[in-house]
């Protein structure tokens, strides 16, 4: 490899780095939680969507095992 290659495959994983930092993807006030009575987007959505959808940890368990999900023979591919 040149130093070039090198230096782009260096970059690349540096912004892939830090798209596991949600401050760098999304503004603040969407995720952060100023106490209970004022909590961030996110958390609304994220209480919302659970009592909306009791399924939410099956809904993970499919996430976590790339769509497939054994014990209620769930495959979304």
């Amino acid at each position: 490899m040149t130093s070039s290659e090198i230096k782009a495959i260096e970059i690349a994983i540096q912004k892939i780095k830090d798209f596991e930092d949600l401050s760098k993807r999304v503004q603040s006030f969407l995720y952060e939680d100023k106490g209970q009575l004022d909590k961030g987007f996110v958390t609304k959505y994220v209480e919302h969507y659970r009592n909306l959808y009791p399924a939410w940890n099956t809904k993970h368990a499919i996430h976590r095992n790339f769509g497939f999900y054994e014990p209620k023979n769930i495959d979304i591919y």
